[in-house]
């Protein structure tokens, strides 16, 4: 698991399978390899349209995410579908994209340290134990739960949120009020996910491929907890070197959200070559609207910023920020 990651072996075009997904990558996790994933869509047999959209959803938060199939099997490629499938897979894999910083600092930390990156609800809330039970939803780490429907025909999902904590769904930046075990819509094109509070996830813009979209700007999804505090990290280097993290050649950044305070730090900042800004700051949870926003010591430009009094989200705009300084704000 240091070295290399690992397929969950020759599977089958068969519901069943999806299910088998979740818990081989939660298995090979504790087994200390994170690298580790699916055939998505199945490797034996012939998938259908709907098993195979459903496979791509739960496919995209997969470490290695690989749609694969044998010979004499139908066509499954993402763009193999009619044009709405090819549309839901092309979001999801977006999706998966944008949050390539996040899984790469993610990445980064068991590097360093071990641990997982995909985990079991029973992993993160051990004491719970409505939790102890739950293979059909998954985290990555401590902050993005992924609830994938995985049963024929379903256009719903049945959901855990623990009560101990505030979540919000990803999309929309809305406070999830009802906790427990719930049951959310979940239609064709739609995959459940969810943002812990208390999580800084570092995200960025998608473009073709992993070589254009380097060349994006960065922005944070920022959820904050019962106590109005979040944090995060980034580790960002050329991608491509070895060691680069042995040798100091590499780029890492703390984000703090505490007192209605919020800090952005090149802790370490030893990858000069990094030039791409941070452009977009989205906050959940803010429970009282700010009136003006300081950043730096200077009021931010009142066309910069928005707060949407349904879902209680601060977006922030066109910031432009150069990574390579400390930025800090602070809303009034």
């Amino acid at each position: 698991g240091s070295y290399t990651g690992h397929w969950l072996g020759d599977n089958t075009a068969a519901w069943s399978h999806l299910k088998y997904n979740i818990i081989g990558m939660l298995e090979f996790n504790l087994f200390g390899i994170p690298y580790v994933g699916a055939d998505i869509c199945g490797f034996e047999g012939n998938t259908t349209e709907e098993m195979c959209q459903r496979w791509m959803q739960l496919g995209a938060f997969n470490p290695f995410f690989r749609n694969h199939n044998g010979l004499r099997y139908f066509d499954q490629d993402p763009g193999n579908f009619p044009p709405n499938i090819v549309e839901s897979n092309r979001r999801i894999v977006e999706t998966r994209y944008t949050l390539i910083p996040y899984l790469y600092t993610l990445f980064h930390r068991v590097h360093i340290s071990g641990g997982t990156i995909v985990r079991s609800m029973a992993h993160e809330f051990p004491t719970d134990t409505s939790s102890w039970s739950l293979d059909e939803q998954f985290l990555w780490s401590s902050h993005l739960l992924i609830a994938p429907v995985i049963y024929e025909g379903h256009t719903t999902k049945s959901v855990y949120l623990p009560t101990s904590e505030r979540w919000f769904d990803y999309y929309t930046g809305g406070e999830i009020k009802t906790l427990g075990s719930i049951t959310v819509q979940a239609a064709r094109d739609h995959l459940p996910l969810y943002l812990r509070g208390g999580s800084i996830i570092p995200h960025q813009h998608s473009a073709m491929n992993t070589v254009l979209s380097r060349q994006k700007s960065f922005y944070l999804y920022i959820a904050l907890d019962k106590n109005e505090r979040a944090q995060g990290d980034m580790f960002w280097d050329d991608g491509e070197s070895i060691n680069t993290y042995e040798t100091s050649h590499y780029n890492y950044f703390i984000f703090n959200y505490d007192s209605k305070r919020l800090t952005i730090e090149p802790w370490t900042f030893k990858y000069p070559e990094m030039d791409n800004r941070l452009d977009e700051i989205s906050i959940y949870g803010i429970i009282q609207q700010p009136i003006r926003i300081i950043w730096n010591g200077q009021t931010l430009a009142g066309d910069k910023w928005t707060f949407d009094t349904n879902t209680n989200v601060l977006n922030i705009q066109k910031l432009d920020l150069n990574l390579s300084k400390t930025h800090k704000f602070v809303f009034v």
